[in-house]
């Protein structure tokens, strides 16, 4: 398992008292974890808690309860169960541990007293130091913020959880239990460890473990992220969001932990389906065009397919790889009763790097191009973009993969969740709880059995998906 990721963050400092005064020790190779202050109560998580202490956590994935040993002491807790169990005896606790931030939080006082150890706060227990001790190893003292929060049990609208779930939608299971807004979920390559876009920071976690680690964590910074990626070996986590008002894209060494823009100012990016490639968009300013290349992943063999627009974004392949497309800006002279001007507006192309036409870049034209548009999806062969316009009014259009014949769907209530099929012959949509199927030589719907909206995972073996949990 990975080691603690520190990332922005201080080293943290265990502090030893002896009987000459305060004695600084070397820094502990962990997150210092944050204890929360919840109705009258401090709540720790129990497997960072541990590593920080010199205890040992195992994990029970079925039940999600987290054992701790240090020395000859044990204690195990259950979330949402107030009897513990310490050496084999029950241990009454306050309140019962909870799941969040993918980690078990229980009451820190009954945890070290299991361990036999020592617990002080300041006298404004609400925001003080917590420090910890035990009694006969030197008087070492492990200090730990605390953070006063309301009740973090209650879903908000905003609330999206991490599940996976076989293909035809059987044995669903909840991955992460924070309580907070995701996007973006993806699993490794192996299977073995999830990734995800988190309050707009970049966390990791492995599959068998509760246990969340934040690789970039966004509120150090002005950095929000949105979007993340593998690489198909699983040593590189590709990302991309906004950095202050500008868009960022990049990657992340996991053998390093080390951040790198992609070149030239790397705003948008998309993996090729093999692995082999990655595309990314680049620009100095927003007067200038923006740049598109394409790169092997070793950064060799930069290549540039052109210049256009003022800012190239949502980068992706269709699933074979033959197809490029993605959203650009253009400013436009636009002619007015109130007199001449400028016009940003966005649009969509289309480029070909490989399959029978390569090196084929397919823009708007400009009368085209004061019509805003978005795109949403492209079909697995690369025939086809589904788009939508921006509005107070969304219309979804179906077109050639060149720009030409497109073609408007049905108006009606909002199309939710929609993308082409894997034959690339229908579209496939939701509205509230039901789902429907559109032929693209009819474009006309009819219902299917509903599934909630999920993402297949690489290897065609799981479904991704977040969704509110249920309270």
């Amino acid at each position: 398992m990975l080691r603690c990721i520190v990332l922005l963050f201080a080293l943290c400092c265990v502090v030893c008292c002896r009987a000459a005064g305060l004695v600084t020790m070397p820094p502990v190779a962990c997150t210092i974890p944050t204890v929360l202050f919840i109705n009258q109560v401090e709540y720790v998580p129990l497997v960072p808690f541990a590593e920080v202490v010199g205890a040992t956590a195992s994990e029970d994935l079925l039940t999600g309860a987290v054992t701790i040993t240090r020395g000859k002491y044990t204690l195990t807790c259950t979330p949402d169960q107030k009897t513990a169990m310490g050496n084999g005896k029950p241990v009454e606790l306050p309140q019962a541990p909870i799941m969040k931030r993918a980690a078990l939080y229980a009451p820190l006082r009954e945890v070290v007293s299991a361990l036999h150890g020592r617990m002080e706060t300041d006298a404004d227990v609400r925001n003080s130091t917590i420090r910890v001790g035990f009694p006969g190893e030197n008087a070492t003292v492990y200090k730990f913020p605390q953070q006063t929060v309301d009740d973090f049990t209650k879903i908000q609208p905003w609330h999206r959880e991490v599940y996976i779930a076989n293909p035809d939608g059987s044995g669903c299971k909840r991955l992460t239990y924070d309580l907070d807004d995701k996007e973006s979920p993806i699993l490794s390559p192996d299977g073995t460890s999830l990734c995800y876009c988190r309050n707009m920071g970049l966390a990791y976690r492995e599959l068998d473990s509760h246990y969340e680690q934040m690789l970039l964590p966004a509120n150090q910074s002005s950095v929000s992220l949105h979007k993340c990626q593998f690489t198909a070996d699983g040593q590189q986590i590709f990302v991309s969001g906004y950095d202050g008002g500008a868009l960022l894209a990049g990657y992340l060494k996991l053998e390093n932990m080390k951040f790198q823009r992609l070149p030239d100012g790397g705003a948008s990016f998309a993996l090729s389906p093999d692995g082999k490639q990655v595309a990314y968009s680049a620009m100095t300013n927003y007067r200038d065009p923006a740049h598109l290349y394409l790169m092997d992943l070793d950064g060799n063999n930069v290549r540039e397919v052109g210049q256009f627009g003022r800012l190239i974004y949502n980068l992706r392949f269709n699933r074979n790889g033959t197809v490029l497309a993605g959203d650009v800006q253009y400013y436009i002279p636009v002619h007015g009763p109130s007199g001449d001007g400028i016009q940003s507006n966005q649009s969509v192309f289309c480029y070909a790097p490989v399959g029978a036409q390569p090196g084929t870049l397919h823009q708007p034209a400009e009368d085209q191009r004061l019509q805003v548009k978005q795109l949403v999806d492209i079909s697995p062969d690369g025939r086809y973009l589904l788009e939508k316009t921006l509005g107070a009014n969304e219309e979804y259009w179906l077109c050639n993969s060149d720009l030409s014949n497109a073609r408007q769907l049905p108006k009606g209530p909002a199309y939710e969740n929609i993308s082409f099929s894997a034959d690339s012959k229908q579209l496939i949509y939701t509205r509230g709880d039901a789902a429907y199927v559109m032929p693209l030589d009819t474009l006309t719907s009819t219902p299917i059995p509903y599934t909630c909206p999920a993402q297949l995972t690489a290897d065609g073996k799981y479904l991704l998906f977040v969704k509110q949990p249920e309270e």
